[in-house]
């Protein structure tokens, strides 16, 4: 098996290197080497082949159309970083990533949606990249204590469907649970 899903991961990396539309996964600097996205793709697709080459595409087209380039920096979510709107939590014995979205502290004095956004997917990057290939997916935990309808209200159509975006094949990885407290 290991050495199928090595073939697989081979045979993503080479479409790459004559598909135009990914092409900029191999200019342009990554969170992580081609190899792990890579694999990290086709594994939160099941090693289904065609399925993580399009999940490829579908990242690289919404970085390109959000502007963020196809790694985020820390320096680009500094501010957001500050507010403790997410906290991305120590890996699971399962060896999945845990992140934590605090919505009473969104601000859009401070930094718009889309920063708060760009930093959740920053803090899911660098849960692959410290994780590497143990990483297995991501469990959400939303803390809505002292969540009103003023901050539901801070978000745009825009910024919903820029969330539903990258919820929807935008990062290599698996949601394995979803939690409101």
């Amino acid at each position: 098996e290991v050495e199928e899903q090595a073939g697989l991961q081979q045979e993503v990396v080479e479409v790459c290197r004559i598909d135009a539309a990914l092409a900029p996964l191999l200019t342009q600097p990554l969170g992580t080497c081609l190899e792990d996205f890579a694999f990290h793709c086709l594994s939160a697709r099941k090693w289904i082949k065609e399925e993580a080459l399009k999940m490829m595409r579908n990242f690289v087209r919404f970085r390109q159309k959000s502007g963020w380039g196809l790694r985020i920096s820390k320096e680009s979510v500094r501010l957001p970083l500050e507010t403790g709107f997410h906290w991305l939590l120590p890996p699971t014995p399962q060896h999945y990533a845990v992140l934590v979205y605090n919505p009473r502290f969104l601000s859009t004095d401070l930094c718009p949606v889309e920063g708060y956004q760009r930093m959740g997917a920053f803090l899911l990057e660098e849960a692959m990249r410290v994780g590497g290939r143990q990483f297995q997916g991501v469990v959400f935990i939303v803390d809505a204590l002292d969540v009103g309808l003023s901050v539901l209200l801070q978000f745009s159509f825009i910024d919903v469907q820029r969330g539903a975006d990258m919820m929807l094949d935008h990062l290599p990885c698996r949601m394995k649970g979803l939690h409101f407290v």
